[in-house]
């Protein structure tokens, strides 16, 4: 968990597990490819940085750290991509037609 100021390229969401939240940040990335002028990246590394600390018993202060170990057992180095202008959950066909804009004004 970061405890000091992080650097990062993007914000993945956040994540509760028994007390504070956490906000997951991607820390490292790579260029891995181009599509159209718009920059694929690959994550190659993840930070969890604690955003609402609450005081608890120790007890569930070890349950807290084993949840966090958990997570930071996960490889998302592996399969995880972004970009910053292409959705990349759309197929190359649907990023390629506009999407419509509804307009209220327009006749």
């Amino acid at each position: 968990v970061a405890t000091e100021n992080t650097w990062s390229f993007g914000l993945l969401g956040f994540v509760k597990f028994t007390q504070g939240y956490y906000m997951v940040m991607i820390t490292r990335r790579r260029k891995v490819a181009q599509i159209g002028g718009h920059i694929i990246y690959k994550i190659e590394d993840i930070a969890l940085t604690e955003i609402s600390p609450e005081k608890t018993s120790s007890s569930s202060s070890a349950e807290e750290n084993r949840y966090i170990k958990y997570f930071n057992s996960l490889d998302f180095s592996s399969n995880f991509y972004f970009s910053y202008t292409l959705d990349i959950t759309r197929t190359v066909q649907q990023n390629m037609v506009p999407i419509p804009v509804s307009c209220t004004t327009c006749t």
